[in-house]
């Protein structure tokens, strides 16, 4: 029997998400499992990152699968992260030009992060293929044939846009905007860890937002600029901190010593990316502009 929910543009709007996202997963799962390379790997990571947005926002109207849930696409979005985590390393130290006395210990280093990113990918397409997949897509592909809503799913767009201005003001309201640096201009564990949670809550603000103007809702442009901004920025930091962590891992406790050329890269970016994030942390007053007056 066709659920009467659906006629109701909560419902429509979270149907369309949903069958998008799933679109978008299944094309980029097929091209990483063919090629396995890092474009493919960015647009499965999009892929799924759509799919937790729809879930997070459009979650209170759905009746969903028990087998799609937040937990089992966030050990997804895990398993690939560490993949991009190589890859990105990787591609920063192909820009060392490292003198004759480093050349051979770059090469180690680039040589055993090569052998991990294979094994890693190997990795991510056997969890791809894999029976735990399979079946949560399966359940999807139903639901998308045969959408169930709930009672809240009779309301009105107004709804969402209610929660797109409630999106941005949480990131605004964020403590990872405070954090300094040491007095010696080092960024402390802690500190890095409050922006790396920024960074993920903008990056899943910015997803849900795009749905939310897919929906209909005009008026979050800016907004949805802002928080990828925000996310650029931040998302620098994390990956120096992530390069700067696999270095050390491969290269040992004297990787300072052994490889000035790559400490110096990993330095002069970290400051151009810490003067970048204070460029846009003092236009938090007045970003990310206008948005849509709630209904």
């Amino acid at each position: 029997m066709t659920d009467p929910a659906q006629f109701h543009p909560l419902a429509e709007a979270a149907h369309a998400a949903f069958a998008g996202a799933r679109s978008r997963f299944r094309r980029a799962r097929k091209a990483f499992l063919d090629e396995g390379g890092a474009e493919p790997l960015h647009d499965v990571r999009v892929a799924l990152r759509r799919l937790r947005a729809a879930l997070a926002l459009h979650g209170p109207f759905v009746r969903l699968p028990r087998r799609l849930t937040p937990a089992r696409l966030r050990k997804l979005g895990r398993r690939l992260a560490a993949l991009r985590d190589l890859d990105v390393t990787l591609m920063l130290l192909a820009e060392v030009e490292a003198p004759p006395a480093e050349r051979e210990a770059l090469a180690h280093l680039r040589g055993e992060l090569a052998l991990r990113r294979g094994a890693a990918t190997a990795r991510a397409q056997r969890m791809l293929a894999g029976r735990r997949t399979r079946r949560w897509r399966r359940a999807l592909a139903r639901w998308v044939r045969r959408p169930r809503f709930t009672d809240a799913a009779v309301g009105g767009r107004e709804t969402l846009v209610r929660e797109g201005i409630a999106l941005v003001e949480r990131i605004r309201a964020h403590p990872g905007w405070s954090v300094e640096p040491a007095p010696d201009g080092t960024l402390p564990p802690a500190v890095e860890d409050r922006l790396h949670e920024l960074r993920r809550r903008a990056k899943q603000a910015r997803y849900q937002l795009d749905l939310v103007t897919e929906a209909g809702c005009a008026g979050f442009g800016p907004a949805t600029h802002w928080l990828e901004e925000v996310q650029v920025e931040l998302g620098l930091l994390q990956d120096l901190r992530v390069a700067r962590a696999l270095v050390q891992e491969v290269a040992g406790p004297w990787w300072r010593a052994r490889l000035p050329s790559v400490v110096a890269l990993l330095e002069s970016r970290r400051a151009a990316a810490w003067a970048a994030w204070l460029a846009l942390r003092v236009q938090r007053v007045t970003l990310p502009g206008p948005m849509p007056a709630p209904a």
